[in-house]
């Protein structure tokens, strides 16, 4: 009582300034292994409201990938916190118009220049360089952060996770009702999400959708 948990951020920043760096960088052929990959890692956490350890543990077939969409399995040993007895819905990310900011195109992109060099690691994100093994959390941390610092985040100020906050205040301003934010994040009561991640930022559809303005 005498030390309530409190938000470790006061503030957010804007993730449509993320999104609009990814929009003037659209020539994907440019792009390093790793430069796309971190492309790809940050589209997805914001995407999604997960953290980067969600990443760090998703595997290939924890991916559906249809003609116009594709569903994540969630898996609870990918969550930092699991409600027991909890059970996740599926993430569905629906296919954008703007190929440039779609994370349905990127996935299959990187999965495509993977395939010749994952060989039978099961993980979803693999190391750039040789041994090409199974990325670690810290090193998604890593690949998140320079992308982030790239984009302009004040990455001194603001880790990795805070893409959660970032993207799902983002949604409740494109205005995605509160239950598919609440889904989202794996939230039971929305006082969790007013009072630890709903920050103000500087300026009944998908939570992707919302986050990327695709509506």
């Amino acid at each position: 009582k005498k030390r309530p948990p409190k938000p470790k951020y006061a503030s957010r920043w804007d993730a449509g300034d993320v999104i609009a760096y990814f929009k003037s960088n659209d020539r994907l052929s440019k792009f390093s292994c790793k430069l796309f990959t971190g492309r790809v890692c940050t589209l997805l956490l914001l995407a999604t409201g997960q953290r980067p350890q969600f990443l760090a543990e998703l595997k290939c077939n924890n991916l559906e990938i249809h003609e116009n969409h594709l569903i994540i399995t969630v898996n609870p040993m990918c969550l930092k916190q699991d409600r027991r007895g909890y059970v996740y819905d599926p993430i569905k990310i629906e296919k954008f118009d703007n190929c440039i900011i779609c994370i349905f195109t990127h996935l299959k992109q990187y999965l495509y220049l993977t395939a010749p060099i994952r060989g039978d690691c099961e993980s979803l994100f693999i190391c750039t360089t040789s041994p090409f093994r199974t990325a670690s959390k810290n090193t998604i941390y890593r690949w998140v952060k320079e992308t982030l610092s790239a984009a302009g985040v004040n990455t001194a100020k603001f880790g990795p996770a805070s893409t959660r906050s970032a993207s799902t205040s983002k949604a409740l301003q494109g205005k995605a009702d509160i239950e598919t934010i609440l889904k989202a994040g794996g939230w039971s009561r929305e006082g969790t999400f007013q009072k630890f991640y709903k920050r103000p930022i500087k300026r009944v559809q998908s939570f992707a959708k919302a986050v990327f303005d695709e509506i």
